[in-house]
């Protein structure tokens, strides 16, 4: 049976936006509908309305009025293992429908007023999805219709479209006016299977060292980006770590723990945590093994800060005490809901400005140390307003970047955020082509 989704069933399912503080998928929630549906019905996979708004939510593609489709296509492609493209022309719309090449998500314009035209799904902008053609009849799953709502009964609409169950057939020239000017996005499946890059992360220790973690924190952008978390473990044999991470296509560091000063030959102050031994050397390992063997890697929080010590750089013990400063680095002690510690601003030509933007944005923040001294070859991408390293970066090479706060708290919600995640993934997709394998 085809996965059909309704948005009038979501009003309980918020999507909210700037300055739309009663945004809905009921609402607006035509285009993440229409996407549910290329996704379970051409893409094989599970993603109901409230995922899939997580995903435009986390790709920017609800920073407007309604959903960006020209934002969430390539999100929504490398989600489900799609090809897409926008066309513009209705005639190679119905060509492509016509081969059975895959389906379509349209962009209605609805009612024009200056011709009289009424339209035929949707009195103002509105996305369906053109799901396959015989002929010059094209089914239409219009995530606005309702069995018993008389929605094409109303003048000027009535006689163009044939239902039966959740399908809506009707003639191709009633598209094309409805759609007029208006782009066509086209999904297919790709030619090959898509093989999600695999990208490590280091557990950590709790318990007094008697269980292994990660938070689901972590592994949720990742999969969401289209890559697939693999965790390794604190006890991995230092001698079989290279081997193991040459079948990964990219590292997470993850939060956690403060690094052993003693690693950038310094004594412990007071502050400084008890050092994790065991994660302490097997990330300096695994962060100078995926530099040699050209792994991508992104580091946070914790992870900025060994990726810093591998690498030949030294930290800040306690920035209280060490670099005092009016900015509180450690608000969220208290709760993740402190989300606008203080902003980060971004230092332009970085490749972290290329992946999140320009400018500067607020951060969440929680920390005690910081990176004092940059390893060589390393830049600052983004500072705080008193001068501490909140990003560092290497320009040579596969994405090397590390941040001090905490995106995968926000990815939901933040663009910022979730860019991070999907530059990874992308990154180690990237190296894969290059050692001839297939993403």
């Amino acid at each position: 049976m085809d996965s059909f989704y309704c948005q009038l069933n979501y009003a309980h399912v918020p999507y909210l936006r700037e300055g739309e503080p009663h945004g809905n998928l009921s609402n607006n929630g035509c285009g993440v509908c229409a996407a549910s549906m290329i996704a379970e019905n051409l893409g094989g996979i599970t993603l109901p309305p409230e995922e899939c708004a997580k995903l435009a939510k986390a790709s920017g593609a609800r920073e407007t009025v309604g959903t960006n489709f020209f934002i969430l296509a390539p999100s929504l492609a490398q989600r489900a293992g799609l090809n897409y493209r926008v066309e513009w022309d209705p005639g190679k719309v119905l060509r492509f429908l016509q081969q059975k090449k895959g389906m379509v998500v349209a962009n209605t314009q609805g009612d024009r007023k200056q011709d009289g035209y009424t339209g035929v799904f949707s009195d103002s902008g509105h996305y369906i999805v053109l799901a396959g053609a015989q002929q010059r009849t094209v089914k239409v799953w219009d995530p606005m219709y309702k069995q018993g709502s008389g929605r094409y009964d109303v003048p000027g609409r009535r006689g163009k479209v044939m239902l039966d169950g959740n399908d809506a057939y009707a003639d191709f020239s009633v598209i094309e006016e409805d759609c007029r000017d208006r782009p066509y996005f086209l999904f297919e499946k790709a030619a090959m299977p898509h093989k999600p890059p695999l990208i490590g992360l280091i557990c950590g220790f709790i318990n007094q060292n008697t269980t292994q973690y990660i938070y689901r924190v972590y592994t949720r952008p990742l999969l969401q980006a289209g890559g697939m978390p693999v965790l390794l473990s604190l006890d991995t044999p230092a001698d079989m770590l290279e081997d193991t991470l040459s079948r990964l296509d990219g590292l997470l560091l993850t939060g956690g723990p403060d690094v052993n000063p003693r690693l950038y030959g310094e004594e412990p102050v007071p502050e400084t945590d008890s050092p994790s031994k065991e994660r302490d050397d097997l990330e300096m390992k695994a962060i100078c093994l995926c530099r040699k063997q050209r792994k991508p890697i992104l580091g946070i929080c914790r992870g900025i800060q060994a990726m810093a010590v591998a690498l030949g750089g030294a930290l800040y013990q306690d920035l209280p005490s060490q670099h005092p400063s009016e900015v509180d680095h450690f608000p969220c002690k208290e709760g993740w809901g402190i989300r606008d510690a203080h902003p980060v601003i971004i230092e332009k030509g970085t490749r972290l400005e290329a992946i999140a933007g320009t400018g500067s944005w607020y951060v969440n923040s929680y920390h005690h140390q910081g990176v004092k001294t940059l390893p060589e070859g390393a830049r600052v991408a983004a500072r705080s307003p008193d001068g501490l390293t909140e990003a560092l970066e290497w320009a040579d090479g596969p994405l090397c970047l590390g941040v001090q706060w905490h995106p995968e708290r926000l990815y939901e919600e933040d663009a910022h955020a979730f860019s991070l995640f999907r530059a990874l993934v992308d990154a180690a997709k990237a190296g894969m082509l290059d050692q001839g394998g297939q993403p």
